[in-house]
């Protein structure tokens, strides 16, 4: 076979349209028509492809194939394309937006919808466009766009309570970042800089004026989101993976978002096993499961759903696998960390048992065949880990409320107690991962004194 009849029968196998080889353009439908088109170009193999709907007569099986090979090839055949807007924005791994030859934007799909960093790219992303908001004591000349994390791309800040999300929500997911002040239009990053992300896990909030097992986890949670604010404003994002209410009341969700409305870094929140996700949904706005991407350029942060509705087991199901599956395609060779609340393996402390994830052959599976994972993040279990499960590094925080005593001859109910609040200093650095765990050694009596600071 000779290298041109072999590139025809790729690119017409991808279309699903080999069988058609002999039949001649008069002979065929539309969808198949519009597939001869996009497999001559494919063909050819050309550096930039130039595209006008070129899949609007295809069936949506096809479409969808097509769409995630697309995404697949782009990036490991290093080609380029230009397209309509919402074909680039699902078929694209990075996008730049230009006007009159600049470039305002250049980011991945999961970025430019919810975090513009240009006045032209919130206006121009998105169905129907994000709204103007006037903040006080400006004149309409100061019109703000607010997006649909709440980011603030010019002067002012949103409403202190977050009602400033003005895009329509996903039905299976959408970003919940709770970011209710004035962030620089720079973004969240720069490309090639060390990131480092703080991960904080099971608050376990109640409603005011009631305690857990004696303790208040509120004002530990707040004492925690203190000492971050004091050591780590350098931070780009703090990650919070579940159990956010220790019974799913709403009142604790609405103590939850008062504390969080004085935080100026990012946060970035999902649910677990102790949570009411309609409860969380009520208060902190938004449908359907709470999960994000989080585009650091450098890095791919993915935050994970995993609450099961009817047990306390972690699962991915009702479209989650699948979700997770498109978000590590779109990572294009990046790397990606991980963050979610149940554990998905054995953790081998004899009270456990077992792993609390429903589905870990599948999930892993998953991530596996993405190398770009690099590290996951967990809670859920109040104790303290780090490893690697099936090849991929992990860590396990032990949260900022009760914690569990490593009794290795407990194979019942284990044991709380209240150490200091504890959270996780997350260092990316290229594809290096560094995770340095904060546990309140500094209120410990010091035995010898370092060098003046």
């Amino acid at each position: 076979m000779t290298e041109i009849a072999s590139k025809v029968r790729e690119a017409t196998a991808i279309v699903e349209i080999d069988h058609l080889l002999k039949r001649r353009l008069s002979q065929r439908s539309g969808g198949q028509r519009q597939r001869v088109t996009l497999a001559r170009a494919m063909a050819r193999a050309p550096g930039l492809f130039l595209m006008d709907e070129p899949m609007s007569n295809l069936d949506a099986k096809l479409r969808v194939a097509m769409r995630s090979w697309w995404r697949l090839t782009s990036g490991s055949m290093r080609r380029c394309s230009m397209s309509l807007m919402i074909k680039a924005m699902t078929m694209s791994a990075r996008v730049a937006l230009m006007k009159h030859g600049r470039v305002l934007q250049y980011a991945s799909p999961e970025a430019l919808y919810p975090t513009p960093t240009h006045l032209e790219v919130a206006t121009f992303i998105g169905q129907p466009s994000v709204n103007w908001i006037d903040p006080a004591g400006c004149g309409r000349e100061d019109r703000v766009p607010h997006c649909s994390r709440g980011r603030s791309l010019g002067r002012g800040r949103p409403d202190i309570n977050g009602h400033h999300n003005e895009r329509p929500h996903q039905v299976t997911q959408r970003n919940t970042c709770f970011s209710p002040h004035f962030l620089p239009e720079s973004g969240l990053c720069k490309c090639g800089a060390m990131q480092k992300i703080i991960h904080i896990t099971d608050p376990h909030f109640v409603a005011p004026g009631k305690t857990l097992y004696g303790i208040d986890p509120a004002q530990r949670f707040r004492d925690t989101l203190d000492h971050v604010s004091r050591v780590h404003a350098d931070a780009k994002l703090i990650l919070i993976t579940g159990d956010l209410a220790d019974t799913g009341d709403p009142a604790a969700y609405v103590l939850l978002r008062e504390i969080l409305s004085a935080v100026r870094l990012p946060v970035y929140l999902t649910i677990g096993n102790h949570d009411d996700r309609s409860a969380f949904r009520g208060v902190f706005g938004g449908e359907g499961f709470v999960q994000a991407v989080v585009d650091l350029h450098d890095w791919l942060v993915v935050l994970l759903d995993t609450k099961d509705d009817i047990s306390h087991f972690g699962c991915l199901n009702g479209g989650r696998f699948e979700w997770l599956q498109d978000q590590l395609v779109r990572a294009a060779g990046r790397p990606v960390l991980v963050a979610m609340h149940h554990t998905p393996a054995d953790l081998y402390v004899p009270c456990f048992k077992t792993s609390d994830m429903k589905e870990t052959d599948r999930f892993f599976s998953i991530v596996r065949k993405n190398a770009s994972v690099r590290h996951m993040l967990f809670g859920h279990r109040h104790v303290a880990a780090a490893g690697s499960l099936s090849g991929i590094s992990f860590t396990a925080s032990r949260g900022t409320a009760q914690h569990i005593v490593l009794d290795w001859e407990q194979y019942g109910k284990p044991i709380f107690v209240a150490a200091a609040p504890s959270y996780d200093v997350v260092m990316l650095d290229g594809s290096d991962v560094v995770v340095h765990r904060h546990e309140g050694l500094d209120q410990l009596p010091v035995i010898r004194p370092g060098d003046p600071k």
